[in-house]
């Protein structure tokens, strides 16, 4: 629903509330189904007919996000929330942003609504995917500020920068359609980006949900190596610069 992005957990099942009307007993309640007793006001919700011809009232996605940081806390929360900002244009932002605000507004003093707080607080308009996201908030959660989409020279945008160290989270995308070719175009940028005096940490969902605690410990040694680099050859940047060395010359 809403296109938003979800961390994996085992057995979630969908929520369901009748608004003003208290949850039938657990007994009765499908296999996947549980029902919370909500007040959803109208400005948090919006009907659509299905293809079966069902008209189905649900939750807009700004609500729908902060109660993903309510019932399931800030981590998804925030990859919820990250994932409104992706798919939006940039002119939008500032509109969903106040959605997120007013929603949690609306939600005060309701369980888990500091989650929600806080989430919004560390969402941001930037993340390009849900791991990303997460990641972000595992670092952040220890006292760790990366920054997001800065550019090392005009052809390199590292997912995540903490000082002179790359953190890159590999997902599928990166390596869709032509595998073997968009593997060594990564390579052929990575090679690049360490003659620009940069460590580079690559991160997979799958070791990030296994071991987190592992994939922390191997980027702080990493950060502390970089620590050592000379100072970098290509400042990395907020702004895409107007000019700059291309490495997909050199690749070539």
């Amino acid at each position: 629903m809403h296109g938003i992005w979800t961390l994996p957990e085992k057995d979630v099942p969908v929520t369901l509330s009748y608004p003003g009307k208290a949850p039938s007993s657990k007994g009765s309640w499908r296999e996947g189904v549980e029902f919370r007793r909500m007040n959803v006001p109208a400005t948090d919700s919006y009907t659509f007919t299905s293809s079966a011809g069902d008209t189905i009232r649900t939750t807009t996605s700004a609500r729908t996000a902060v109660d993903v940081a309510r019932l399931h806390g800030v981590r998804h929360g925030v990859v919820a929330m990250d994932s409104l900002f992706y798919q939006a244009k940039p002119y939008e932002h500032e509109r969903i942003r106040a959605e997120l605000e007013d929603a949690v507004t609306r939600l005060t003093g309701k369980r888990g609504i500091a989650h929600a707080r806080k989430a919004l607080t560390w969402c941001s308009t930037k993340s390009q995917s849900p791991y990303e996201s997460l990641l972000r908030v595992v670092l952040r959660q220890r006292g760790i500020a990366v920054e997001e989409q800065m550019w090392i020279g005009r052809y390199a945008r590292p997912d995540l920068l903490w000082g002179q160290l790359v953190i890159e989270v590999d997902g599928d995308a990166k390596f869709a359609g032509n595998g073997q070719a968009a593997a060594l175009e990564q390579l052929a940028r990575e090679n690049w980006i360490r003659m620009q005096h940069y460590d580079v940490i690559r991160v997979t969902p799958r070791e990030l949900l296994r071991n987190e605690e592992r994939v922390v410990r191997e980027i702080l040694d990493l950060k502390e190596h970089s620590s050592l680099l000379d100072a970098p050859l290509t400042p990395a940047t907020h702004s895409r610069p107007i000019s700059g060395e291309d490495w997909r010359r050199q690749a070539g």
